[in-house]
């Protein structure tokens, strides 16, 4: 399993590896509102394919928004 096999929608690969690129070693990243989780999967990996150490937290409230889609998916896990 990879991140493309997480559900969600994410289409800027470029600008997380850009990102851990030109970080220093020992950086933190934040990602706040990570939905379903594809990019935090991205990140993860590329973060674990990198030579740097870097500290990645995740954050999200898990209520959605007020787009069908998203009430669909809460209610589908719930």
């Amino acid at each position: 399993m990879n991140w493309k096999d997480v559900e969600g929608y994410f289409s800027y690969t470029n600008l997380y590896d850009v990102a851990i690129k030109y970080c220093p070693d020992n950086a933190t990243f934040v990602e706040v509102g990570s939905w379903m989780g594809q990019s935090t999967c991205y990140m993860g990996e590329q973060i674990k394919n990198s030579p740097k150490n870097i500290k990645f937290y995740a954050v999200d409230t898990w209520a959605g928004s007020e787009e069908l889609d998203h009430k669909n998916a809460i209610d589908r896990l719930k």
